[in-house]
């Protein structure tokens, strides 16, 4: 893989919609944007946007992070990368949260890590799954009382996912109508708190073909404990997110996806 692949790229925005061990080999085609790097979309929640980023990097296995030196040895792994920037402005003042999701290229159902920071006017909260751990630990830093700073373990097994990883993980589903997948999927992290998370069983289903926005797409369910999600994904390769519902009242849309270089 060319280095210089490190900073071709592809954005895209949306707008949202106005609202008050599966048995199943996986193959990839998120690769659509593999050596290309980025992928990214945003979207737009109670009309505020909300920006996707989703870029291919090379990990280093020492420290999992970004590496500086893109390197096909055993001492780096390859990820894919979904940033999630949203700002959600209130009466008084705006949250801000930034979201990385970090699935392997290699196996994107696969979580490797996952952080979380918020911003508001009151203080910030970081959060950092380390999936690399076994058992996986959530380190978190709160400016909340009884909180503070502090790691638990999540109780998560090979083959759960985050709900958070979904808008990257399921692009690389074999699509076919029909396909059900029973899994365990972890609540959002996405949150200003650090609380209780609960592990649930769900169901992801590939339900049929349908139309959003002129565009001929895959619907996608994913059920678990009285939330049905549902998501859109286009049929065509690289199979970008084009709507996502849920029952809880969150909705995103498509607006525009973008391709550019990654650093200009």
């Amino acid at each position: 893989m060319a280095s210089s692949s490190q900073y071709n790229s592809t954005y895209y925005r949306c707008s949202s919609l106005p609202t008050g061990g599966t048995g199943v080999t996986i193959h990839n085609p998120l690769d659509s944007v593999n050596s290309s790097g980025l992928a990214g979309c945003g979207f737009e929640e109670d009309a505020d946007e909300s920006v996707f980023i989703t870029v291919k990097e090379d990990f280093t296995r020492k420290y999992y992070v970004k590496s500086d030196t893109p390197r096909s040895d055993s001492s780096h792994l390859p990820v894919f990368k979904l940033n999630m920037v949203s700002s959600i402005p209130t009466e008084n003042y705006p949250y801000q949260y930034l979201t990385s999701v970090f699935v392997s290229r290699e196996a994107p159902m696969k979580l490797l890590k996952l952080t979380n920071g918020s911003q508001e006017w009151c203080g910030n909260t970081f959060k950092l799954v380390r999936g690399w751990e076994t058992p996986v630990q959530l380190v978190f830093h709160s400016y909340f009382d009884g909180q503070g700073d502090g790691s638990v373990p999540l109780e998560l097994k090979t083959g759960d996912l985050l709900e958070d990883q979904l808008p990257l993980s399921l692009r690389s589903l074999p699509f076919k109508t029909g396909l059900q997948l029973k899994l365990r999927i972890l609540e959002s992290l996405i949150s200003n708190r650090v609380g209780p998370l609960r592990v649930a069983p769900g169901e992801i289903s590939v339900v049929n073909q349908e139309e959003v926005n002129g565009l001929t797409c895959w619907r996608v369910t994913v059920s678990r404990e009285g939330l049905t999600q549902t998501y859109w994904f286009s049929r065509d390769y690289p199979n970008i997110m084009t709507k996502w519902t849920s029952s809880d009242g969150r909705e995103f849309l498509l607006k525009e996806t973008v391709r550019r270089k990654y650093w200009d």
